[in-house]
């Protein structure tokens, strides 16, 4: 049996290893596959693992010899279920690995644009501070998380987990989801239709991607109010930020401070 792994960088990254795969198989592990090679690499491959390579119709047609196709993330965009489901190709995914590290990194964005941390660290290092003659030193007024409220569209695994952690500092959590959650709720938790939550939040969160969300809502709500997911969205996800969009940090702050603090994350449910 053939199994081809497309893209392994950017899962394991040197840090983990495929050896549990090779009794299983012959097994090939490539780094990277540009788009103009993942046909030539897939054939004869019966099972072929991938991170982020599209798996378009045309590439499942001209593979015939494929029976499965694991996605090693959570979201499974680049892969056209459709068709892998009409050629008998069982997809799966990996739901939940990144949990407790997505939750992490929503508060280290929160944190960062709240307490201004940048700023703070380029202005010390250029000796604002051991050269300011007040003992107490700031360049701009520090907000607190605390008493704020957060609001979460999409109540998932993440967003129940970002909820919890935003109860710690003292946040009030409001959240919309297509199936409201009774059971989760309680004082600091509350749900809201989405035409309520929008105005009602200081801080938002996504749980799904962003161009679906704004179709879905199409007709729903106000032009205001689209705009105001537009504007806390920006349209864009951190992973798109960190592996697609190749935005620059300058504009990655930019968007933060627009926001005052937005996390975006992609998650398929």
């Amino acid at each position: 049996m053939k199994i081809v792994i497309l893209d392994g960088y950017s899962v394991h990254a040197k840090d983990l290893n495929w050896d549990l795969l090779r009794p299983l198989g012959e097994l090939t592990v490539y780094d990277r596959t540009p788009a103009n090679q993942v046909i030539a690499r897939m054939q004869g491959a019966e099972i072929v693992l991938t991170n982020k390579c599209r798996i378009t119709r045309e590439v499942l047609e001209a593979c015939p010899a494929l029976r499965y196709l694991g996605e090693l993330a959570t979201g499974y965009n680049n892969i056209d279920i459709a068709a892998a489901k009409e050629r008998g190709v069982v997809v799966t995914n990996i739901p939940g690995y990144s949990t407790v590290s997505v939750v992490q990194h929503v508060f280290a964005l929160l944190l960062y644009a709240m307490s201004h941390v940048a700023e703070l660290n380029q202005s010390v290092h250029a000796g604002d501070w051991v050269n300011c003659p007040d003992f107490t030193y700031q360049i701009t007024p520090l907000q607190e998380l605390y008493g704020r409220t957060l609001g979460i569209i999409g109540f998932g695994q993440i967003g129940q987990r970002v909820a919890r952690a935003a109860l710690a500092f003292g946040m009030e959590v409001v959240y919309t989801c297509p199936h409201r959650k009774p059971e989760l709720e309680e004082e600091h938790i509350r749900y809201l239709p989405l035409e309520e939550l929008l105005p009602a939040q200081d801080d938002l969160m996504q749980e799904f991607e962003m161009k679906q969300l704004l179709h879905d809502l199409a007709g729903r709500v106000s032009r205001q109010q689209m705009n105001i997911v537009r504007m806390k969205g920006c349209g864009y996800g951190i992973r798109e930020i960190a592996s697609h969009e190749k935005l620059p940090m300058k504009r990655i702050k930019e968007l933060l401070e627009e926001v005052r603090a937005v996390f975006l994350e992609l998650c398929y449910e």
